[in-house]
């Protein structure tokens, strides 16, 4: 059986209308979760992902180091890499920001050491 959609966009809000007379609604922003780094401290290449998900979809993940954008991901599995070595040792927050497919924004941050001054 096929299945045809009907959207409308309005005020932020979309919704969805099937065949099947059902309406889905996207009313809220994405969950998103930093799931690496884990360690409080990161040195050298690192590993940064997250997981998302939203009642519609989720269509993009923006990684940043502080307010700087690091990478855009527009398919799962949400992650990349950092070099750590690119930035100066001491705090940093990172964030991941999930966007919906109507522009609902979820938000996560975490607060890192990077060293990568040898011991």
């Amino acid at each position: 059986m096929q299945r045809s959609f009907g959207m409308a966009l309005v005020a932020g809000t979309l919704t969805m209308s099937g065949c099947l007379g059902e309406t889905l609604s996207d009313v809220g922003p994405p969950e998103v979760t930093i799931t690496a780094p884990t360690a409080p401290t990161v040195t050298g290449n690192v590993e940064f992902a997250a997981a998302a998900v939203d009642d519609i979809g989720v269509t993009k993940v923006i990684f940043l180091v502080g307010d700087q954008v690091l990478f855009e991901d527009t398919a799962l599995p949400w992650t990349t890499r950092w070099d750590t070595a690119a930035r100066q040792d001491g705090q940093v927050t990172i964030r991941a920001q999930a966007f919906d497919a109507v522009g609902n924004i979820g938000n996560a941050t975490l607060n890192l050491t990077v060293n990568n001054i040898p011991d």
